[in-house]
């Protein structure tokens, strides 16, 4: 079924053209408009298959309807003319007509010929269509993909002109120029010359059929990248029309790839050229896949004999299982390090260590063997071994040295120093009384020395005890300084040191082990500091309630790096091993401080930065002395002679049993006297002694062995006497069930002490007596100075506070005038009388101002603080009797 519509303005030509239709047999509707404006109406025309126009109706003609036709070519329009001619002809064709025929020649066998060919044209028609909304559709999602990949891409005609180019080229074009070509326009001339430079021959090479894939660097000022530019040519059959490009930024591929291939360089560079042996064994099979040199000397082998070779070959027969089990608990991190044995080929076993690694090498899984010879290190464990072996014979024989030596010298100190004592209670003349003290002390001196060889067991022990007194800070504080001041001279470096007003007077510490710390942290802070100074300052800090003292020792010296502030306590610890060859020193001073910190219940704890210098901070709580509680001698004396007690005295030399008897007797002890432990355990049952003084080193049986066989039957009290003070010797005599012990030389003292505990002899307290005025004149320098001479100690007050006031008085006057000199002159006066006196904080500030370190405020500072020590020094002279 056709549709035709017949734009005419005759009726007549209507009516003939319908006929001719129906006598062609066509099935149509067949419909017509007297003018091309009806046409407005597209829902009218959808269905039309075909339109005649009349080459003129009313006042249009066919020309002016088909330029303003809106259908298109969608609809095939014939015109109908009633006249003829060439050039009217072009002009409707020019204009779109499908046909131009005359009115006046249609025919039957015309109008099928021309219905069939505009029906073949509109099913053309609508097939191009649909093709070109498929071109549409296609372009469309080409259009996507382009813009949306991450890789530029364009097209070139042969011209070098563009035909398509995404905008991922175009805004990396853009990126290093002002423009980028639009499509028709010539690209090379456009681009910045960095990229055609290198595409413009690539495009070149594509034109004669070349496939290209370009990687390379590109430079725009400071800024490189790398691109990969595949370049292929399109065709139209066999020919070529364009060129296609596909520019991808590899610049972080190639980084990395520049990384492997440094990193596989210097792989390859230390795996041949390291003196340690390494080999690549394949995991799949034990395979040896390479090896180095070294690997192959080892081994005994050429390089290139072992490649290939199982890698069990290469390992002791009788030790491959247990190399296997090895491997595996190495891997899981059981064991470290690995040790095994190289098999040569020479047979020869060699022992090594092994570090293993799992990496992938050309894409195979391997371990990554290195092997260290250890032939050197075996034979010097060896070494060791028996250098340790030997050692510990020689700690056995030091300590059985040192054990017999107490003894051999203490056996005849014991004479000597209990001998003293006894001759020291005879009558004297005062010259003899002077040598008995002479002697007397000297012995006691001697003992300290004893004692301080056998304390190197105790310090390796770990068992070293503080002996806390009170004591002068301020003095024990000077004593250091002083110590260490011409050493910070030497090196230009100023020792200061800072005591604050709230800091005390007297601690109760163990001075001893506090001058030692003082000493060490004072002494690194001067042997690293090249320039500047070194502050002690004293003070205290209150933390969780408690009043600590506060100690900070201040250096700008070398200072400390961060990562080693938590070794530096360390034993053999030093920040830098070049700093033990430029400073000398074994590590063991900062460790020493330390331990002795905390068994003082304080703590310590440093900040540093390298080259401005460090500090140290000590917080110490004071230790709490319990003072024994005093018995008098002479009542334990009485008490022990009223109990009648009996004692019995194992002991083999004559010295000590004369030094014993003697001490016994003046107690008004019963005695009997055994030189060997068998009649010592003979007499214990015949004499049933209160109490058993055993020696340790006798004939026939010594204490030990006496001791057990006392114990099978008695429970009586058995005192040790021995030379071996050692903390081992007494604990031994613990073991062997004795009951207390006193090292010799013993004293009579020690003995009552003994004899009071075991049988709870208490005595009556006796009231020391009271040396009235020195406590509440807290002057210790003065009262040692003094030795009780009050007439002595008054002189010196009225003298301070006579001599301070007049210099108050010129130092206020030097310090208005500005008068430095003056003020030194002072300072240098008063600084002895500050010392004796116990004046702590003047001491130091009239050191600072001698030396011309001090500043206003300490001058000032020390003028208020003269004038009130002179008011305390009248008050407590008012309050001091002679």
């Amino acid at each position: 079924m056709f549709t035709f519509l017949y734009i005419t303005s005759s009726k007549d030509s209507f009516i003939q053209l319908d006929t001719l239709l129906k006598q062609a047999g066509f099935e149509c509707n067949f419909n017509h408009f007297k003018n091309d404006k009806e046409l407005s109406n597209k829902d009218v025309i959808k269905e039309v298959d075909l339109i005649f126009c009349d080459q003129h109706f009313n006042d249009q003609n066919a020309l002016d309807f088909l330029n303003r036709n809106e259908l298109g070519d969608e609809i095939p329009v014939v015109v109908l003319a009633e006249d003829t001619t060439v050039s009217l002809a072009r002009k409707t064709f020019k204009a779109g007509a499908f046909d131009y025929l005359n009115i006046h020649e249609l025919s039957v066998p015309l109008i099928k010929e021309v219905l069939k060919s505009a029906r073949h044209a509109k099913t053309e028609m609508q097939l191009r269509k649909n093709l070109e909304k498929r071109l549409d559709s296609i372009y469309a999602n080409t259009r996507a993909i382009l813009d949306n990949t991450t890789d530029g891409i364009w097209s070139l005609d042969k011209d070098g002109k563009v035909l398509i180019i995404n905008s991922v080229a175009k805004d990396n074009i853009k990126e290093h120029g002002d423009t980028c070509p639009n499509v028709g326009e010539s690209f090379f001339d456009a681009i910045n010359p960095i990229f055609s430079n290198v595409w413009e021959p690539l495009f070149h090479k594509s034109l004669v059929g070349e496939h290209l894939v370009s990687v390379d660097k590109y430079t725009d000022g400071d800024y490189s990248f790398f691109l990969e530019v595949a370049c292929s040519p399109i065709y139209s059959g066999k020919d070529v029309f364009g060129i296609t490009f596909i520019a991808r930024n590899v610049t972080e591929r190639e980084l990395a790839e520049s990384k492997i291939r440094e990193s596989e360089k210097n792989f390859r560079s230390v795996f041949t050229g390291s003196d340690v042996p390494i080999m690549l064994e394949a995991q799949s099979d034990n395979s040896i896949v390479d090896l180095n040199k070294a690997c192959a000397q080892l081994h005994g082998y050429e390089r290139i004999e072992m490649i290939g070779m199982n890698i069990f070959d290469t390992i002791p027969p009788d030790y491959i299982e247990q190399s296997q089990k090895n491997l595996q608990l190495y891997l899981k991190g059981e064991i470290d390090p690995l040790d095994s044995f190289v098999y040569t080929k020479n047979k020869e076993i060699i022992p090594v260590e092994i570090s293993v690694a799992q990496i992938v090498y050309n894409d195979t899984p391997c371990n990554l063997i290195f092997l260290y010879d250890i032939s050197q290190r075996k034979e010097t464990e060896k070494k060791l071994k028996e250098a340790r072996e030997l050692a510990e014979k020689s700690a056995e024989f030091k300590s059985l040295f040192l054990a017999n030596m107490s003894h051999e010298i203490r056996t005849p100190m014991n004479a000597m120093i209990g001998f003293t004592d006894l001759l020291k209670k005879t009558n004297l003349s005062e010259e003899q009384d002077e040598y008995i003290d002479i002697i007397s002390n000297s012995g006691q001196d001697l003992l300290v020395i004893i004692n301080d060889i056998l304390d190197l067991s105790k310090i390796e022990a770990g068992k070293l005890k503080l002996r806390p007194r009170k004591f002068s800070l301020a003095e024990a504080v000077g004593r250091v300084i002083q110590l260490h001041k011409n050493n910070a001279k030497q090196k230009s470096i100023e020792l200061l040191l800072q005591f604050d007003s709230e800091a005390p007077t007297e601690v109760c510490l163990d001075d001893t082990r506090l001058s030692q710390i003082l000493n060490n942290l004072v002494s690194n802070a001067i042997k690293f500091t090249q320039e500047g100074q070194v502050i002690v300052k004293i003070n205290t800090k209150e933390t969780d309630g408690n009043e600590l003292l506060q100690i900070i020792i201040e250096d700008s010296g070398i200072g400390i790096p961060q990562e080693e502030l938590e070794s530096i306590f360390e034993n053999f610890n030093q920040v830098d091993s070049s700093l033990q060859r430029k400073y000398a020193g074994t590590g063991l001073g900062l460790s020493i401080v330390s331990q002795l910190i905390e068994l003082m219940d304080g703590r310590i704890s440093v900040s540093s930065e390298v080259g401005k210098g460090s500090r140290f901070e000590i917080l110490l709580p004071e230790a709490e002395v319990i003072e024994a509680e005093h018995v008098s001698e002479v009542n334990r004396r009485k008490e022990i002679a009223s109990a009648e007690l009996k004692v019995l005295i194992c002991e083999d030399n004559p010295v000590n049993v004369k030094l014993a008897t003697k001490i016994l007797l003046d107690l008004g002890v019963h005695y009997r006297v055994a030189n060997n432990g068998k009649t010592g355990l003979e007499a214990v049952k015949s004499f049933d002694p209160d109490i058993v003084l055993m020696d340790l080193q006798m004939p026939v049986m010594d204490g030990y062995e006496t001791t057990l066989e006392i114990r099978k039957f008695s429970e009586i009290p058995i005192i040790a006497m021995s030379a071996h003070v050692l903390e081992e010797e007494q604990k031994k005599c613990e073991e062997h069930g004795m009951n207390g012990f006193i090292p010799k030389p013993f004293k009579e003292g020690e003995i009552i002490d003994q004899i009071s505990k075991y049988f709870k002899i208490s005595g009556q307290k006796s009231k020391p007596e009271k040396d009235a005025g020195w406590t509440e004149l807290n002057l210790p320098g003065l009262a040692n100075l003094a030795k009780g001479d009050r007439v002595f100690a008054l002189s010196i007050l009225d003298l301070f506070i006579e001599t301070a006031k007049k210099e108050a008085k010129l130092f206020k006057t030097a310090l208005n005038a500005k008068n430095l000199d003056e003020q030194v002159r002072i300072a240098h006066k008063l600084l002895p009388t500050f010392l004796l006196l116990d004046m702590a904080q003047l001491h130091i500030i009239a050191q600072k101002i001698e030396e011309d370190k001090a500043t206003n405020e300490d001058r000032l500072f020390f003028l208020k603080r003269l004038t009130q020590q002179i008011e305390e020094i009248q008050k407590k002279r008012s309050s001091f009797k002679p």
